[in-house]
């Protein structure tokens, strides 16, 4: 949520939960003159993140990547308009997305910018609400953008990390196009058959073990067998990886474990 923070969203910080806008920004008139045109460096939450790639640069040097985030073009919209509503807008061809996404495009270019100026080897691009819309309307309204931010990642020196968590497997074919350097792969798809479907690509699969099932409601053992299955349906490419983020509730033991059968 920290573009649509900037963006000017009213945004809530649970004490333990992700934050969420108090409203959507985007109401039922479409009005987008309600959009901020922000500076990475002066806003807040966005400036946060800035000083967070340069603090990890200082202290990590140059033996680990740093890696960044903006928000895809799809679930930015979402963060601004609402899921439900940006759903239904999308599925009845609003006017007013084609004029939403380049804002939000121009916005991503100048945040992923300012974090490899400050340090950033990667940059994640987080588009999960893409997950949500299926191949024909991602083709419409996904597509274009998540490969232009690629790209313009790419042309300034970074590597791009695209994470679009829930099920994509009628997407995977689609994504090859975007050609990000990883792509994340949520537990619900096939990780032999993304590993094959990219293989040969200048793409690394990542995944993707359940991270509730197997990472914080399974045994050490469990965990251990997810990794080894992994590392058997992969390629000399892939890489190990919960299929989303890890509960902050799953067991040391189970991290440990992960590690252990790696690095073994």
């Amino acid at each position: 949520m920290r573009e649509a923070s900037a963006f000017g969203a009213k945004v809530v910080f649970p004490e333990n939960g992700v934050p969420y806008a108090e409203k959507p920004l985007i109401e039922d008139d479409f009005n987008l003159s309600v959009l901020n045109r922000f500076a990475p460096e002066e806003s807040e939450r966005t400036l946060d993140r800035l000083n967070g790639c340069r603090l990890l640069r200082e202290k990590a040097g140059n033996d680990y990547p740093v890696i960044g985030w903006v928000e895809g073009c799809v679930a930015e919209a979402a963060d601004l308009r609402g899921i439900n509503e940006l759903m239904m807008d999308l599925a009845a061809g609003e006017a007013y997305l084609d004029d939403l996404f380049p804002i939000i495009h121009e916005q991503q270019k100048r945040f992923s910018l300012a974090q490899l100026q400050a340090g950033a080897d990667f940059i994640g691009v987080g588009n999960a609400a893409a997950s949500l819309i299926g191949p024909d309307l991602y083709r419409k309204y996904g597509l274009y953008w998540d490969k232009a931010i690629t790209d313009f990642i790419h042309e300034n020196g970074g590597r791009v990390k695209l994470h679009i968590c829930g099920n994509i497997s009628p997407l995977l074919e689609t994504l090859k196009e975007v050609a990000p350097d990883i792509l994340d792969i949520d537990w619900m798809v096939d990780f032999g058959q993304a590993a094959k479907i990219f293989h040969g690509t200048k793409t690394a699969i990542s995944g993707n073990m359940d991270p509730v099932e197997i990472m914080m409601r399974g045994s050490s053992q469990a965990v251990e067998e997810a990794v080894l299955q992994c590392i058997k349906e992969g390629t000399e490419t892939t890489l190990i990886a919960a299929g989303c983020e890890i509960p902050a509730s799953a067991p040391d033991e189970n991290l440990l474990a992960m590690d252990r059968v790696l690095y073994q």
